[in-house]
């Protein structure tokens, strides 16, 4: 892995490390009584986003992760954690970040997920990761994984996995701390966005794509489906531009080609002059001016120079008088008005 796409995996696990290190802090609010409910928004905020990038950037397995204790902590927002529950809920969201630790190290070493440890992790717990029949709600979900935690085996069978259930409807509660933050990203592509055309330069094209992953994530992960797509469309297209930046137009078009893409190219106006086209259909004529023969291209429509007129340019002045004439000038009144310097 190299160039920018090393780069935007090295944002990636960055971001993840410092999501990871926000909720082993924070986590443990779910066992006061009466915990903070925007930090519990916080939580989930940090745990979905963490599903959302780490699946779009091909780790399914730390999505999966990552996308359970999201889904806990979203329980955790509408309803209360028995202090019986809280403490094995805790404990395996401590465990599952360490596993999700586990994998960051292995991905950034070796470019691929730790599948061992999550599979062990997996088969650790495998009520956290049942395929149910239907759907299941919240509340039954976090109660089997607390219960079923305190009679857990250690070692058990592994099971089927499905994909958490899309979301519903963004409660209010969600936006209030997703649209600010938002926000704020917005306006730092604002800012990279006005700096890259002043100066164009890699820290900044960092800051906006870093910007821009973060939205794409959130939003995906609340529900705001559009929004993410319109941020990853930006995304996708900063790193097409990285990747062509770094080859010339002919090689781009020439790989383009290769690939059979259907590709044109916008030409400056010494490629129109140059452009093999119109030399091989003929377009270009000699043209006698004052200060010698110049090349001019034929009009649009005109089949050859056979069936246009291409007259000299003529030089300052040279039709003057007779274009006095025809208007009806005499010839002491052109005179005249020569001699006056009029014309």
């Amino acid at each position: 892995m190299s160039g920018p796409e090393h780069e935007f995996v090295e944002i990636f696990l960055q971001e993840a490390s410092e999501h990871l290190q926000f909720l082993r802090e924070y986590s443990g609010i779910l066992q006061d009584p009466y915990p903070v409910p925007e930090d519990l928004e916080r939580l989930y905020i940090s745990a979905h986003t963490l599903a959302g990038t780490s699946g779009s950037y091909g780790y399914p397995l730390f999505a999966e992760v990552s996308g359970k204790l999201a889904h806990i902590f979203q329980y955790a927002m509408n309803a209360t954690i028995g202090a019986e529950a809280a403490g094995p809920l805790v404990e395996f969201i401590s465990e599952a970040i360490a596993v999700l630790e586990s994998d960051l190290l292995m991905v950034s070493a070796n470019g691929v997920e730790a599948g061992e440890d999550i599979a062990a992790f997996k088969q650790k717990y495998p009520f956290a990761f049942q395929a149910p029949e239907a759907v299941r709600e919240e509340a039954a979900y976090v109660d089997e994984v607390a219960t079923a935690m305190e009679a857990a085996p250690e070692e058990a069978a592994p099971v089927a996995i499905t994909d958490l259930p899309q979301d519903g409807e963004v409660p209010d509660e969600i936006l209030e701390f997703f649209v600010p933050e938002a926000e704020e990203h917005l306006q730092v592509v604002t800012e990279c966005l006005l700096a890259l055309e002043a100066n164009p330069n890699p820290e900044d094209i960092n800051k906006l794509f870093r910007a821009m992953h973060t939205i794409k994530g959130a939003a995906a992960q609340v529900g705001l489906l559009r929004i993410s797509r319109v941020a990853h469309r930006a995304e996708l297209d900063a790193l097409i531009n990285a990747a062509f930046a770094r080859n010339s137009a002919e090689d781009v078009l020439a790989r383009l080609d290769a690939a059979q893409i259907a590709n044109a190219r916008v030409n400056t106006m010494a490629d129109v002059w140059e452009h093999p086209q119109l030399r091989a259909r003929h377009r270009w004529v000699e043209v006698a001016t004052p200060a010698g023969t110049v090349p001019a291209l034929l009009p649009p429509g005109v089949p050859d120079a056979q069936h246009t007129r291409m007259d000299p340019v003529p030089a300052l002045g040279q039709h003057t008088n007779a274009l006095l004439a025809e208007l009806g000038y005499r010839e002491a009144d052109i005179v005249r008005l020569a001699s006056e310097k009029a014309i």
